[in-house]
């Protein structure tokens, strides 16, 4: 833990192995995005370390953060099988250290999540009609949530941005399931609407109330279904979830890759328009992005 000019954070410190980046013609990389400049060599450098011995580094991003750090984003690519893979890092970093916390202890300001939402591209997310969306689509600002049933904060981010949605506000929910049998009430939902359920509010309400986490996955699936009031769809969504189990685990798994891809270790995560709104459940925030309605 450091203290320096009023922040306090915490760091992961890496040792400095090289200081130059070369790339070979067969590299999927851009040798125009190879890193430049003193602080981006040092932190590929350190990186490599993590990746693949074929790893090569594209520069997307540089800023000024805070007293010597940048505030990068990194395309680590390598080949594998035939195949170029892809893992994108976005870091404020001095080459040798990466701050994954930092508080302004003058004003409580969460700085790492500030440079982030300032800097960071806009996040590129692909919705699908298995996603629960409210409002109306096409409509002028896109806001997603990453959610979990157990998290405690999520319930009240779902109910405070769906209450956003209509005209000027398209909202889409994802399942992030990260605490055990999350994902088995995720597939219940996901059933529930694949089934013909017109509406899951309630029914996703209902869940985020329910006590699984430690229950057999078995019991928890059993849980979720009778929070299914109606008899009739009830049954329509058991008998959906014992055929399709294995299409509805590929669209929780598909979201939770796509969340840790971008480095995302808790929930609610809140993307309005591209960006991620620091803080979680940051009312604030989000109110100050978004009309109010």
């Amino acid at each position: 833990m450091k203290f320096k000019s009023g922040f306090f954070y915490t760091a992961l410190a890496t040792a400095v192995l090289a200081n130059t980046t070369t790339y070979a013609q067969t590299s999927p990389c851009d040798q125009a995005k190879a890193p430049k400049s003193p602080i981006t060599q040092t932190f590929t450098a350190n990186l490599k370390g993590f990746f693949p011995a074929n790893s090569c580094f594209e520069i997307v991003q540089e800023n000024p953060a805070i007293e010597g750090f940048q505030y990068l984003v990194v395309d680590a690519k390598w080949t594998e099988n035939g195949q170029v893979n892809e893992q994108r890092i976005d870091e404020i970093t001095d080459g040798n250290i990466m701050i994954s916390q930092a508080l302004d202890l003058r004003t409580r300001e969460d700085v790492v999540g500030t440079v982030k939402a300032k800097y960071a591209p806009p996040l590129k997310i692909t919705t699908s009609s298995d996603d629960y969306v409210a409002g109306e689509l096409g409509a002028p600002n896109t806001v997603i949530v990453y959610s979990d049933f157990a998290c405690r904060y999520c319930r009240s981010a779902f109910e405070h941005l769906l209450a956003k949605a209509g005209k000027d506000v398209v909202f889409y929910k994802k399942h992030y399931s990260i605490a055990p049998n999350s994902a088995v009430l995720a597939k219940v939902v996901l059933a529930a609407k694949k089934s013909g359920m017109k509406d899951t509010v309630a029914l996703q309400k209902s869940l985020y109330d329910l006590k699984v986490v430690n229950e057999s996955p078995a019991k928890a699936q059993q849980a979720a279904l009778e929070a299914i009031k109606n008899f009739g769809e009830r049954k329509k969504v058991a008998e959906y979830l014992a055929a399709n189990d294995a299409q509805l685990q590929m669209y929780v798994d598909q979201t939770i890759a796509f969340a840790k891809h971008q480095g995302w270790q808790g929930t609610p995560v809140v993307v309005i328009n591209g960006k991620v709104i620091p803080g979680g459940f940051n009312r604030q925030a989000i109110d100050s992005a978004l009309p109010s309605r």
